[in-house]
């Protein structure tokens, strides 16, 4: 099975559509705050698609790339798309810049991970980032959550319980928590068990703030080879929280998610041009059984994941990309 890296960064259309829910919430935020004075700081990619989608959508013009493989960080320079882009003076992990970075601006910072084996550190990252934001700065995280990456028993060991050890093994006590048990290790589960440390590491950050608190926007689980848990909030002074719901009438907004408690689930089903433009024709109006009466077959190996998946086709066709061939 492909990994998430083995696909080309632009080629996941699950990930374009929780790209593209990320620019809706900005978009309310920005009835909060401006969104254009922002500061982007992010993991570019080989094509630094994000940082050209963020300045397009948002006019977004102080960018920092961080990057810390060296290849990498010159193939990025070379597809530079912006010149608004900065790239960090040396190449360095996520941990090396917000050790070092003054967050003297306001910013939004997305910190995009794709690595399983690194998830305390990326967790003990989330830590510092959080204690380091101030008002109205807003975050985003994403982390590997495909359970399998934990492995199975060589003998008739029980799988759960297995992997329930492993990732016990993979993360410190500070970030698990009190509700893990081997349930939580199934695939379905599992972003929840991640979401679950995440939410304590970025307790942990903002321990030692008085006056400021973390407002949860969204959370979602995607998959483009392997599955990803995103989750995106903002710092804010507990006593503007009620005007930033008021201007803002985020909680109204389809894809919200209060205090992360609902993942809403970005899997979507691999439609041809045909299928997808009768699809698309009989929406928003239709429901699953009407479009699977029109098709007169299901686009899945089973069908309860051809039902899941094109009643998520229902909930975000409008930001579903198209993949086309075109000369350039």
């Amino acid at each position: 099975m492909s990994t998430g890296t083995s696909i080309p960064y632009h080629l996941r259309p699950n990930k374009a559509v929780e790209r593209g829910l990320f620019i809706q919430a900005l978009r309310r935020i920005n009835k909060f705050v401006n969104i254009s004075d922002y500061r982007y700081i992010g993991f570019g990619g080989p094509f630094m698609e994000d940082f050209k989608i963020l300045h397009q959508e948002l006019r977004i013009s102080d960018m920092i790339c961080i990057e810390k493989d060296e290849n990498t960080r010159i193939r990025q320079k070379f597809n530079k798309p912006l010149s608004c882009i900065d790239f960090y003076e040396r190449a360095c992990s996520s941990t090396d810049f917000i050790n070092t970075h003054d967050f003297d601006r306001q910013s939004i910072v997305w910190l995009d991970f794709i690595s399983f084996n690194d998830l305390n550190q990326q967790l003990s990252d989330v830590v510092r980032l959080i204690s380091k934001l101030s008002h109205g700065d807003i975050f985003k995280v994403t982390l590997n959550a495909h359970s399998p990456n934990l492995g199975k028993p060589e003998g008739d060991d029980d799988v759960m319980e297995y992997r329930l050890n492993r990732f016990k093994e993979l993360v410190t006590e500070e970030y698990e928590s009190h509700e893990l048990n081997a349930e939580l290790m199934h695939a379905k589960q599992f972003p929840n068990a991640v979401l679950a440390s995440l939410k304590r590491a970025i307790s942990k950050g903002m321990a030692s703030a008085v006056d400021l608190q973390v407002v949860p926007i969204n959370a979602f689980v995607y998959e483009d080879g392997q599955k990803m848990l995103t989750a995106m909030g903002i710092v804010l002074h507990k006593d503007q929280i009620a005007e930033f719901y008021e201007k803002t009438s985020i909680s109204l907004w389809s894809y919200y998610s209060e205090g992360w408690e609902n993942i809403k689930n970005i899997s979507l089903p691999a439609l041809s041009s045909r299928e997808r433009l009768l699809v698309e024709q009989m929406l928003p109006g239709s429901n699953y059984d009407e479009i699977r009466e029109m098709l007169g077959f299901y686009p899945a190996e089973k069908e309860v994941l051809a039902k899941e998946q094109m009643e998520n086709f229902i909930s975000y066709y409008r930001t579903f990309p198209w993949f086309g061939k075109f000369t350039l």
